[in-house]
């Protein structure tokens, strides 16, 4: 029963995003004329409706965090369907709006007329580094693949919040996702020290032994990263705030682009009835 109230609140918490996402993107549309969630990338990659779509199902990501709900394939569905949703609505909003010599124009035609003629008329302009350099006219039919391609971006992105939830560490006992204590980071420039770190922490891992664990890699590399350290290893340590369970991840990185990019290959994580204790 419980878990069942959990979906409503949060599916409820969903729809109120997905609203004031619609309701946003119709404002920012009409007012200055731009379509947020239309962007694409390389004319195919629908960034735009990506990224609305993912805020708009950021809405079940605070209600699941602030209610401790586990992400299923019920709150999948919900997600996605939610994020499409938001598609539509804009539209409707559109609908209900736009006037024809004072008249609305939902009292002169059906909704899916409405969309027929603004799907079959709509064009594509396209810029490089901000400047028009031109557009396609009317798309007629293609306006219809336009379309499907924005929807697949507002489902893209509503999957993308459930991934994020579901790859949070969760306290199946009590419910809660885990909330993080500590981090311990260290840096080398030694690939064969490295090497030997991961192959020592798959060993604690595997046997549970997640102090030792903790252990070692304080013992390894350096605290403080230098210039020519371009490796680095994180321990992350989270606790249940109900049962206080520990958990512990373990993530290599390397130095990229200015950027630490991880390398998930080596990528360990799991659970300990124990408590933990991480220096600096």
């Amino acid at each position: 029963m419980k878990k069942i109230l959990q979906d409503i609140i949060v599916t409820l918490f969903g729809a109120l995003a997905s609203l004031l996402t619609a309701g946003i993107l119709y404002v920012v549309e009409e007012q200055l004329e731009f379509s947020f969630y239309s962007l694409m990338l390389l004319f195919i990659i629908p960034v735009g409706a990506i990224l609305s779509g993912f805020v708009a199902a950021g809405g079940y990501y605070v209600g699941a965090r602030l209610f401790g709900h586990k992400p299923g394939k019920l709150l999948l569905f919900n997600m996605v369907a939610v994020s499409i949703g938001t598609f539509f609505i804009i539209y409707y909003l559109s609908y209900l709006f736009t006037q024809v010599e004072g008249v609305s124009i939902s009292k002169l035609v059906p909704f899916t007329t409405y969309m027929d003629t603004i799907l079959q008329h709509q064009s594509i302009q396209f810029s490089v580094h901000g400047a028009d350099v031109g557009g396609t006219g009317e798309l007629g039919l293609w306006g219809y693949a336009t379309a499907a391609l924005q929807i697949l971006g507002f489902a893209i992105g509503g999957f993308f919040v459930y991934a994020i939830l579901a790859a949070l560490p969760y306290c199946d006992k009590c419910q809660k996702y885990l909330k993080q204590k500590a981090k311990q980071v260290r840096y080398t420039s030694d690939t064969d020290g490295l090497a030997g770190l991961i192959e020592t922490m798959q060993g604690e891992f595997a046997a549970g032994t997640m102090q030792q664990a903790v252990d070692t890699h304080a013992r390894f590399g350096a605290a403080q990263h230098q210039q020519k350290e371009q490796l680095q290893s994180t321990l992350t340590h989270k606790c249940c705030p109900g049962c206080a369970i520990n958990w512990l991840e373990f993530t290599v990185y390397k130095l990229g682009n200015s950027e630490w990019e991880a390398l998930n290959e080596y990528k360990l994580a799991g659970f300990s009835a124990a408590p933990l204790k991480l220096a600096d």
